[in-house]
């Protein structure tokens, strides 16, 4: 079972859902407005890759929801 890091944040952008979820070798970060259900498709999910030499692959998803952010296809 993956350990999700979930935060209710405001700032100069508005109150943001905001969740954290570590997969080797994914590193998944979402944000959407606050109070916005996991299923709903209102994520904005950034996967940043890390690979063996320490170099990164940055991809992100718009309008996608978190739970479906192992299946979504990043640009």
């Amino acid at each position: 079972m993956p350990k999700v890091e979930i935060r209710k944040t405001s700032g100069g952008g508005g109150a943001m859902e905001r969740r954290h979820d570590w997969q080797d070798p994914y590193d998944y970060c979402g944000l959407a407005p606050l109070d916005t259900s996991e299923n709903a498709p209102l994520w904005t999910i950034t996967r940043i890759e890390v690979f063996p030499d320490g170099s990164t692959d940055v991809k992100s998803a718009t309008m996608v929801a978190w739970t479906d952010r192992y299946i979504v296809i990043y640009t």
